[in-house]
């Protein structure tokens, strides 16, 4: 009898758990609410400072999820080969026999799986899989793999600015079909998606979005997207 006192005082004070948040909840204070309805941009600009969150692991961009709002498309990006420059690797084909390295749940590895054609069929074996980038770009320094296949943005990134050196070059970028690069905010912000349009389109207007591009990507592109590529 005991016990099942117990059990039962344990099964009412779950309910009680369970039923709190519901009970106690307006919808304007819950977060997934806001994120969806609340238009933020008057807090936004009373406080004139805009906070974003990103993932600087992935340098020099970074996106996320689908639940979002997002941007003008600014940059297109494909997936590129990475190899040092004294390889003798110049396409695809050439790396016959020869070991690749992946970032594990990167589209890259997502792409080299779907298109098997293009390079899967030609790699010696299965190819080696890392948790990040930076630990794939080591093992290709040290020559222990003979290419890395990742995001042409980050490939250049990394060929440019993070090897610190001017020994690695990039093959295929516009082999594999292009993601498309914009910046994500909550559903509810509308106001804040048209400021952010307007300002890419003012940078691009005036040259700067092609010197940031030039600057730390190494690639010459004043491309933007049109206004109604995402339905916010």
């Amino acid at each position: 009898m005991r016990t099942q006192r117990f059990i039962r005082a344990l099964i009412t004070l779950a309910i009680m758990i369970a039923l709190l948040p519901i009970a106690g909840c307006k919808k304007s204070a819950n977060p997934n609410y806001r994120a969806n309805h609340v238009d933020q941009w008057s807090r936004i600009k009373k406080s004139g400072q805009l906070n974003i969150g990103v993932d600087d692991s992935f340098v020099p961009m970074d996106f996320r999820q689908k639940k979002e709002a997002f941007s003008r498309v600014y940059e297109r990006s494909g997936q590129s080969l990475v190899v040092k420059k004294n390889s003798g690797i110049n396409s695809f084909k050439d790396m016959q026999g020869k070991k690749l390295g992946l970032q594990e749940g990167s589209t890259a590895f997502t792409d080299f799986n779907k298109y098997p054609q293009l390079l899967k069929r030609y790699i010696s074996g299965s190819p080696i899989i890392y948790q990040d980038n930076n630990s794939a770009f080591m093992d290709l320094k040290a020559g222990r793999t003979q290419g890395v296949l990742a995001g042409t943005i980050y490939a250049g990134y990394y060929a440019k600015n993070l090897a610190k050196t001017n020994q690695y070059k990039l093959i295929g970028g516009n082999v594999f079909p292009q993601d498309r690069v914009a910046v994500g905010m909550r559903k509810g912000d509308r106001t804040l998606v048209r400021k952010i349009n307007y300002a890419l389109g003012v940078l691009q207007k005036d040259g700067t979005l092609r010197q940031i591009n030039e600057k730390w990507l190494g690639i010459d592109s004043n491309y933007l997207g049109s206004t109604k590529e995402f339905k916010n």
